[in-house]
C-alpha cells in the first residue's frame, strides 16, 4: 500500500523538487533581487505609516528598498572602515512661509526638492550622514507661530529627499524646533518616526518628555555601536521638555546637561557622538567658557568621540584632543530662511562638510583616522562645494583658526588641513598611510613638505576680526581675564551693533526735526534747512 501511495504523489513531489530548485538557483544567481522581493512583502516595513496621496510623492520619495545606494558602503565592503559625513544647519521655506508638497518657492522662484541639492547630493555619500534640522516637519498650513522674528517649518516631502540623498542621522534639537508651538513638536517628532521606514538610522534632541529627550539614541553601523545624542540653545521656558510636556533639552541648563552628558556616556557603544547647537552668530571663534565645556567637561571628562558643533552660521575651528574631535561650528548647509552668506567677508562666507574616516581595529577599539573638509557656498538657495582657488583660501582660514586652538597641556590641537587639488582639504592622523583603504591612499597624497609646513610654520594672520586667546584662566593670567572677555569678537559684535543703533537713532531724531522745521509756517531757506 505505501508503494501505491508513493506511486500516487511522486508525480507532485518531482514537480515540487525541480521548483524548489528553479527558486534556489535564481536566489543565489540574484540574492539582492531576491532580498528586496522578500522585503517588500514583510510586514515590519511600515510603508502605511507614510499617509500621502500618490500625487503628492511623485518621484522624489524613494521606497524603502529603492532608495538612492549609499556610495560608501559599495566602496568599503571589508566592514572595518566607515565614514561619517557632518553637516551644520538644514531646512526648507523662508520664514513663515506656507508648506508644498512639490518643493520650496524662495525669492519668486520654485525649486523642486532635487533642485536644491543637485550640486550636492554627490558629496553625502557616508555611511553615516549627518545633519541639523533646523525646522519644524508639518504639512500643515494652520498651525500657530510663536511670536518671534523668525519661524520655520518644511514639508514632510523635505525629510523624504534628505533621506534619499543619505541623511540617516538627525539633530532636532536647535532654536527652530519650537517655532510652532507644542503642536510643532509633536508634529515634527510623528513625521520623523516614518522616515525609519526611509533609512533614518537615529534622532535625537526632542521628544514627547523629558526621558525622551535627554535619552542616547543606539545603532549598529558595520559591527560598531553607536551612541548619539543633542541639545541646543531652544530648549528654554515651554520649549523645554518636562515628564509631561513635550520639548528638548536646554544647554544652559547645568542639571539638563550633565543628564544628557552622562546618559550618552554610559550608552553601551563604542563610538557616541554629540550634537550641540549652541555659539555667537557670526563669530568664528568659540569663547573659553565654550571650549572649558566641550572639551575639558564634556570630550576629555566623559569619553564623547565626537562633538558636533552648529548654529553660528559661520564655520569655526576644529580641535583634536586624545583622538576625539570638536567641531566648533560647522555653519549652514542648506536652508532657505537663511540670508546669504557671500556679502560677508571670506572668514565667514561658507558653510563645512566634513567627512571623517574611522577604523575598527581588531581588537575592537574604533578610531579616527583621517577628517576631510568641503567649503560649501550658496548654501541659502542650492548649496554646491566651492571653487577650488575659493575653497583653498578658506582652508587657510581654518588653518589660521586651528592655531588658537592648540593646548599641549590638555593634549589639544587646532587641526590642520593639507588643500588638495579638487578643492577639500585633508587631516591624517599618523600613520594613517598604512591604515586601509581608501584612507592609505587619501592620507599617502598628503607630502611629508605638507605635513611640515602646517605643523611647524606660523598661520598668515588674516583679517577677520580680534581673536580670543584661548588660555585656561590660571592664577598668573586671571587678572586679565576680564581684558580677554571684552575683547572677545563677540562682544566687539555687541558694541558695535549697539553703537550703529544709537548713530541711527541720531540721524533719525535729526531729520526728523530737520522736517518739523521745514513743514512749520514761516519757515525758509534762512534757518540752512
Amino acid at each position: 500500500m505505501f508503494s501505491i501511495a508513493l506511486r500516487g504523489i511522486a508525480p507532485h513531489l518531482s514537480f515540487t523538487i525541480v521548483l524548489l530548485l528553479t527558486l534556489g538557483l535564481s536566489v543565489l544567481a540574484n540574492p539582492a533581487q531576491a532580498a528586496d522581493t522578500w522585503s517588500r512583502g514583510s510586514a515590519d516595513v511600515p510603508v502605511a505609516a507614510i499617509s500621502l496621496a500618490p500625487d503628492e510623492i511623485a518621484n522624489e520619495v524613494p521606497t524603502p528598498n529603492d532608495a538612492m545606494p549609499n556610495r560608501a558602503t559599495t566602496t568599503y565592503p571589508d566592514g572595518k572602515v566607515i565614514v561619517i559625513t557632518l553637516v551644520g544647519d538644514t531646512g526648507f521655506s523662508p520664514s513663515h512661509a506656507r508648506v508644498r508638497s512639490d518643493g520650496v518657492v524662495d525669492r519668486g522662484r520654485h525649486f523642486t526638492w532635487a533642485e536644491t541639492t543637485s550640486s550636492i547630493a554627490r558629496e553625502i555619500n557616508g555611511d553615516i550622514n549627518f545633519a541639523n534640522i533646523e525646522t519644524v516637519i508639518t504639512d500643515k498650513n494652520t498651525l500657530y507661530p510663536v511670536p518671534k522674528s523668525f519661524n520655520f517649518r518644511t514639508h514632510p516631502n523635505g525629510l523624504r529627499h534628505l533621506s534619499k540623498i543619505g541623511f540617516n542621522l538627525l539633530s532636532l534639537a536647535n532654536n527652530h524646533s519650537f517655532d510652532y508651538g507644542v503642536a510643532g513638536v509633536r508634529e515634527t517628532l510623528k513625521h520623523v518616526a516614518t522616515m525609519h521606514a526611509f533609512g533614518i538610522k537615529a534622532h535625537a534632541g526632542l521628544g514627547l518628555r523629558r526621558s525622551q529627550a535627554s535619552a542616547p539614541k543606539l545603532f549598529n553601523v558595520k559591527g560598531v555601536q553607536f551612541a548619539f545624542s543633542a541639545m541646543g540653545i531652544g530648549g528654554a521656558g515651554r520649549a523645554a521638555a518636562t515628564s509631561s510636556r513635550p520639548g528638548q533639552i536646554n544647554i544652559h541648563d547645568p542639571k539638563a546637561y550633565a543628564e544628557v552628558v552622562d546618559r550618552l556616556s554610559a550608552a553601551p557603544a563604542d563610538f557616541r557622538i554629540l550634537s550641540m547647537h549652541y555659539g555667537t552668530e557670526r563669530v568664528i571663534e568659540p569663547s573659553w567658557s565654550q571650549v572649558r565645556k566641550w572639551r575639558h567637561e564634556t570630550l576629555k571628562a566623559k569619553g564623547i568621540d565626537i562633538i558636533v558643533g552648529h548654529h553660528a552660521h559661520v564655520v569655526e575651528g576644529i580641535e583634536m584632543t586624545d583622538g576625539r574631535l570638536i567641531f566648533y561650528g560647522l555653519g549652514n548647509f542648506l536652508h532657505h530662511g537663511m540670508q546669504n552668506m557671500a556679502k560677508f567677508n571670506r572668514c565667514r562666507d561658507y558653510g563645512l562638510l566634513a567627512r571623517v574616516y574611522l577604523v575598527k581595529s581588531s581588537d575592537g577599539v574604533t578610531k579616527i583616522q583621517a577628517v576631510e573638509v568641503v567649503p560649501l557656498t550658496d548654501m541659502h538657495v542650492k548649496t554646491r562645494p566651492m571653487a577650488v582657488d575659493q575653497a583653498h583660501r578658506r582652508i587657510e582660514v581654518l588653518n589660521a583658526l586651528a592655531r588658537r586652538l592648540d593646548d599641549p597641556s590638555a593634549g589639544a590641537r587646532g587641526v590642520r588641513f593639507a588643500p588638495r587639488p579638487n578643492g577639500t582639504g585633508l587631516y591624517c592622523v599618523p600613520g594613517a598611510e598604512r591604515s586601509l583603504e581608501p584612507i592609505a591612499s587619501l592620507c599617502k597624497s598628503v607630502s611629508e613638505q605638507e605635513v611640515a609646513a602646517l605643523t611647524d610654520n606660523e598661520p598668515r594672520r588674516l583679517r577677520c576680526g580680534g581673536y580670543l586667546a584661548l588660555r585656561p584662566a590660571t592664577a598668573r593670567n586671571a587678572s586679565s581675564r576680564t581684558a580677554r572677555a571684552k575683547s572677545h569678537p563677540a562682544r566687539k559684535f555687541k558694541r558695535r551693533s549697539r553703537k550703529k543703533t544709537r548713530v541711527a537713532a541720531r540721524r533719525k531724531k535729526s531729520k526728523a526735526k530737520r522736517r518739523h522745521f521745514r513743514d512749520k509756517p514761516g519757515a525758509g531757506r534762512n534757518i540752512g534747512f
